[in-house]
């Protein structure tokens, strides 16, 4: 949601809105490499623990 208001803001302030598409590139890219990343660190340590390979099989 704060994103939506911070881009919004630099829309409103730039001519071009370069800032604005910036902020929302930037954001997504973020969420989504840390939404995966940690996820998949979580389940690669869980599974290590407990002895376990981590797999996933491609296109599943």
């Amino acid at each position: 949601m704060h994103h939506t208001f911070a881009s919004k803001v630099a829309a409103c302030q730039d001519k071009y809105a370069d800032a604005s598409v910036g902020n929302v590139t930037g954001s997504n890219a973020v969420n989504v490499f840390l939404g995966i990343g940690i996820a998949w660190s979580i389940a690669a340590i869980y599974h290590a623990y407990h002895g376990n390979q981590f797999r996933v099989e491609p296109g599943k």
